[in-house]
């Protein structure tokens, strides 16, 4: 199915829009558009080392983690997050919050419940096994590390009480446990104790507990469903909370069965805590050749709390690496990281294995080869790891650095199966390639972008080089082409900042103010570059880049200049809103061959990734507060919603723009080929990850998801939350 849209058909793309949201989510009214909520597949795993001894089952839930002990169940909940870049150094174009890496991600309250008089939960074991596994690779000894960590949809503790069980699971991405009462088994026995909670209160309105932790927040328990089982039907029995002190609530319920077993199931919901929070988000996504989706990002370090009061402060972050089935299904998750903060920004896949890409400020990050001088303390490393294709082992990783911060942001692997990655640096000292010479081999001020290849064993470096002019200079997007050709794309507020002959210079006439967007391709065996060219002034960022096989290349970004380069017939020429996303293709030699602003009638947008497909179509995504976009009456962003557009390879017209979550960072494309084309055309899949609103509709608690979208003749999508 294909509809085309173009900016004098407003009834087109109504129509396209409206069968989106009524196939994605069965509503077939605009105000469909608003972000909606995706069921979280909560599993829980055994501890085998990979948090404190004391815990014997974890799970990562919406917003909290989850620890089973021997005496009860403790959840650290997160509050908000630093509003603060994540490099300390970058400036922020249009960017919701991200927690800083210098100043630690965020504070978190805990709240434990216990069973009064209850036994020892010392028999837990796994129901439901789902196939995936953890692995950690944590710190840099070996022998701490953890692989294969099973994953399991619900767990049991038999026997809590005389003849009651007690089983916990997740139901729509809310954590829920069952008691569940044998026949003439007293449930009056079970008495639910709380730490860490300065109030308890039942709702007179809808018999929920309501649990007040730090900062007046609040935990709610729904009111228990209680049932009995008859057949295939379930018999409602009528129940409430009871409270017998402050920190103590059992439950009261009507005439009953006694003769059979007895379920009594609250939910607990942290909707009303986690308002503002931001932890959890994908920074890249890729797709391999059947159709499985691998994302890297970062997310809280699992600290279980230990002593003192109930609270915990300064939570680190570490890298994540998901990858998930075709149906959503998760096959493995793997996390990296340290002591302190740890960002997965990049990722790609090939047949041998999953290279990611990000930054360090862990002295104890799990590396096998560092290459550069040891940054100074405070600073930050590039990393570049690659993984086996079950996620369960290190073939290596390399931290790259100078005496001062670094980070990598892009990633791509070349047909030689090395790795080449892109980020900046502020350092004088960032590692260069021995007997090879770079483009630019010094640093020539402030933070300069930097383009480095890495062996296929990742011990060594095969290429590396700074671009970069006097002041501050980022890379964010890197690409290579068949012939080998490199690619990279950013920003620049540099007015030194180097440049092909005819091509365009950076910060003309702004003093350096604000960036500039680059591109720059090269071919490593070269000490001058094809082309370097600066576009956009006011604020441009190129965020991704795609080579196309005949040597041309598409840009994505974001720009709040007005007089951005666009060409005749593309979608839209004239910027009319705060803040714009664009789409660029440059030529073999770097001329401007289409260019299109990609916004609504207000607000701002930014594109943030860009994939191709084999056919040539551009998908571009990112996030938006425009409530116009893409010129569409009814729809309110809270405060951003992510979005993913297909566009004509001429850039000309827009095939259709869905709606997802609050951001999105990653888009990959997978077409898989069949043997009956063209008699049975097979239809693109478009999978994006970033972070989305969970809860209500309007509340603005985020969590990291990945979603799918078919293109088949019945537009659907398959979506997970992932942490």
């Amino acid at each position: 199915m294909k509809t085309s849209i173009n900016a004098n058909d407003n009834r087109a793309r109504y129509a396209f829009r409206r069968l989106i949201f009524t196939a994605t989510f069965g509503a077939s009214l605009l105000t469909a558009a608003q972000p909606q909520p995706f069921g979280r597949p909560l599993v829980f795993e055994p501890n085998v080392g990979q948090v404190a001894s004391q815990v014997k089952w974890l799970a990562r839930g919406n917003g909290y983690q989850l620890f089973l002990t021997a005496d009860g169940a403790t959840m650290v909940m997160r509050e908000h997050a630093a509003e603060a870049s994540k490099t300390g150094f970058l400036p922020a174009l249009f960017s919701p919050a991200r927690p800083s890496a210098a100043s630690g991600a965020s504070t978190a309250s805990v709240m434990r419940m216990k069973l009064s008089g209850s036994r020892s939960w010392d028999n837990v074991r796994g129901l439901e096994p789902t196939g995936g596994a953890s692995n950690y690779f944590l710190g840099n000894d070996p022998n701490q590390w953890h692989v294969n960590v099973p994953h399991y949809a619900r767990i049991q503790t038999a026997g809590v009480y005389d003849g009651v069980d007690l089983v916990l699971y997740s139901h729509s991405g809310e954590l829920e446990y069952d008691f569940v009462v044998a026949p003439y088994a007293d449930p009056k026995q079970i008495r639910l104790a709380f730490d860490g909670v300065d109030e308890m209160r039942v709702d007179s309105k809808t018999g929920d507990l309501l649990l007040t932790v730090a900062d007046g927040r609040e935990v709610r328990q729904m009111r228990p469903r209680v049932y009995q089982q008859f057949g295939n039907h379930k018999i409602e029995v009528a129940g409430a909370y009871e409270i017998l002190d402050r920190k103590q609530t059992t439950f009261a319920l009507a005439a009953y069965d006694r003769e059979r077993p007895l379920v009594i199931d609250p939910t607990v919901t942290f909707t009303t805590f986690l308002a503002g929070s931001n932890e959890d988000e994908v920074s890249g996504i890729a797709v391999d050749g059947s159709g499985n989706a691998y994302v890297t990002g970062f997310t809280l370090s699992m600290d279980f709390p230990t002593v003192g009061p109930i609270q915990m402060d300064q939570q680190s972050t570490d890298v994540f690496v998901t990858k998930l089935s075709a149906t959503g299904t998760i096959l493995f998750s793997t996390y990296l990281g340290g002591s302190s903060n740890d960002y997965g920004n990049g990722i790609v896949v090939d047949s041998t294995g999953v290279y990611i890409t990000g930054g360090t400020s862990s002295s104890d990050f799990p590396t096998h080869t560092s290459l550069g001088p040891a940054p100074q303390a405070y600073h930050s490393r590039a990393f570049v790891a690659k993984l086996n294709l079950t996620g369960n082992s290190i073939l290596y990783s390399t931290s790259l650095s100078g005496s001062l911060d670094a980070s990598a942001e892009g990633i791509t692997v070349d047909s030689m199966g090395t790795a080449w990655v892109a980020g900046y640096t502020a350092s004088t000292d960032f590692p260069m390639a021995p007997g090879v010479t770079p483009l630019q081999a010094i640093n020539h001020g402030g933070a300069d972008a930097f383009i480095a290849r890495l062996s296929a064993t990742g011990a060594s470096l095969l290429y590396s080089t700074y671009w970069g002019g006097s002041s501050a200079d980022y890379a964010f997007g890197v690409g290579v082409d068949a012939s080998g050709y490199v690619y990279v794309t950013g920003s620049s507020h540099s007015s030194t900042f180097p440049i092909t002959t005819g091509m365009r210079a950076c910060n003309s006439g702004y003093k350096e103010l604000v960036s500039d967007g680059f591109v720059l391709k090269f071919s490593p065996g070269k000490t001058v570059p094809t082309y370097s060219t600066c576009f956009g002034a006011m604020g441009t960022q190129g965020r991704g880049i795609k080579p196309e096989g005949n040597g041309n290349a598409y840009i994505a970004g974001t720009t709040s200049s007005p007089n951005f380069p666009t060409t005749t017939g593309a979608w839209r020429t004239v910027k009319v809103s705060n803040g714009s996303a664009f789409v660029t293709k440059l030529s073999n030699v770097g001329a401007m061959v289409y260019s299109t602003y990609l916004e609504g009638n207000d607000g701002g947008t930014s594109g943030l990734a860009i994939a191709l497909n084999p056919a040539g179509e551009i998908y571009v995504a990112g996030y938006t507060s425009s409530t116009t976009f893409p010129d569409q009456p009814g729809f309110t962003p809270n405060p951003y919603a992510g979005f993913v557009a297909k566009l004509t390879p001429q850039l000309s017209g827009i095939d259709y723009v869905t709606f997802l979550g609050a951001v999105i960072r990653g888009v990959a494309v997978y077409q898989h080929s069949s043997p009956l084309v063209p008699l049975m055309p097979t239809y693109p899949q478009v999978y994006v990850g970033g972070f989305r609103y969970t809860g209500s509709i309007s509340s603005s608690a985020e969590d990291a998801f990945v979603s799918r979208v078919d293109e088949s003749s019945t537009v659907a999508i398959c979506c997970a939350v992932i942490l």
